[in-house]
């Protein structure tokens, strides 16, 4: 990335319109080949990939305008470009953050119809009465976007279903606060 950042100058007046142009890039994927006429297409297009990854982790890590700058500086960009950068990104962060999060949720468009459970007693010793452990099956039946249903038979022991349970409402709390 560094060797193609000298070929595009980072006047001040084209500056705001290029760190836009990578947001829209990272909104819809499409790289703005036709503004500039002096890059070639790959070489605009690694940039913007490079932006768009930088982008996604800063919103992923949810960092702060000083931890954004911070960054910045660690990059040798100078002040005036991370003045730019940080006021688009914070202008069209909720924008972003709703693309991405719609992007992720999107990923995999395979969903639960169903699911069916039962409760069985693992004897996991020679004397019955020293050991039994509960074990849960859970059947889950899952469809995919061309309608194949799948069944996936998970066997849980009491630790591991309270860890998927402890997972499930850590997930339920973070989608939670994206709504928001």
């Amino acid at each position: 990335m560094r060797k193609c950042l000298p070929k595009i100058k980072f006047f001040k007046n084209i500056a705001t319109q290029f760190v836009h142009d990578t947001i829209d890039f990272v909104m819809n994927g499409v790289v703005p080949t036709s503004k500039y006429p002096d890059v070639s297409e790959s070489d605009l297009t690694t940039i913007f990939e490079a932006f768009k990854y930088f982008f996604c982790q800063i919103l992923k890590l949810n960092l702060s305008e000083s931890e954004i700058g911070s960054d910045l500086k660690t990059l040798n960009v100078g002040e005036e470009d991370q003045t730019v950068i940080i006021s688009a990104l914070l202008a069209r962060w909720n924008q972003l953050k709703q693309k991405l999060s719609y992007h992720s949720v999107n990923y995999d468009n395979a969903h639960l119809v169903d699911f069916d459970w039962k409760l069985h007693v693992s004897l996991s010793s020679n004397s019955i009465s020293q050991f039994r452990e509960p074990l849960l099956l859970l059947n889950l039946y899952i469809t995919d976007e061309n309608l194949t249903q799948k069944e996936l038979l998970v066997e849980l022991t009491k630790d591991d279903l309270d860890m998927l349970i402890q997972h499930l409402e850590t997930v339920n709390n973070e989608v939670i606060k994206l709504k928001f």
